[in-house]
């Protein structure tokens, strides 16, 4: 409980909201025009502890909820990902808190691990970087990667293969893709067991005409 209040409260410091006494039209509603704005993505804990972090433009925050202090800028990730012969990135990527000093990260086909004090990138997995490869889902045990090409779900084993996991010829049948229109918050299609060991994910049947009431 404690710790979801100091997420809520740092939501609270990090947007605005206001209100107003006049009648709402259904296009303001439906658009979210009026909805708070923030340029802060990537909330969560950091490790086991009470601290937070997010990202906000270019730099990664970390601290106790409304005493965040700036901890990693874009340059310094650069920096490492130049030493290393890769590419630079436009942006800094999602990243997972592996603990208080580490955060993990995927880009340029690698699975990268960031030491925060040393200031040091680890290149720990790789994943498949075909042009048609999709929504990739990298599961942070074995590092094993879901991913689809066209309708059909892949696996690719963290270092040289991958598997096909379904083989739908049928285009109308998708597989491992988000459903209709990301309802319910949910915006992917595969999802990891805890282990890493099973995968599961939607399978979208839509040859079938709707049936009106």
């Amino acid at each position: 409980m404690k710790r979801f209040f100091f997420l809520a409260l740092t939501l609270a410091l990090s947007v605005s909201v206001f209100a107003q006494d006049k009648m709402l039209s259904s296009k303001q509603l439906m658009t979210g025009s009026l909805y708070p704005r923030s340029n802060m993505r990537g909330l969560q804990f950091v490790g086991s502890t009470n601290q937070v972090a997010y990202i906000q433009d270019t730099v990664l925050y970390m601290g106790q909820p409304g005493k965040c202090k700036a901890v990693l800028g874009l340059s310094q990730i650069n920096k490492a990902i130049a030493a290393a012969g890769m590419d630079n990135l436009a942006y800094i990527p999602s990243l997972e808190f592996v603990n208080a000093k580490e955060v993990r990260f995927s880009a340029n086909g690698k699975v990268m691990q960031y030491n925060l004090s040393k200031k040091t990138l680890v290149c720990i997995a790789n994943y498949p970087v075909d042009k048609e490869a999709r929504s990739h889902d990298v599961e942070q045990n074995g590092f094993k990667t879901a991913y689809t090409m066209g309708n059909n779900l892949y696996v690719f084993n963290g270092v040289d293969a991958s598997m096909a996991v379904t083989n739908e010829a049928d285009q109308d049948i998708v597989c491992g893709q988000s459903v209709h229109r990301n309802e319910f918050g949910i915006d992917k299609g595969t999802f990891w067991s805890p282990k890493g060991n099973l995968l599961a994910f939607y399978r979208m049947d839509q040859s079938s005409p709707i049936t009106p009431w």
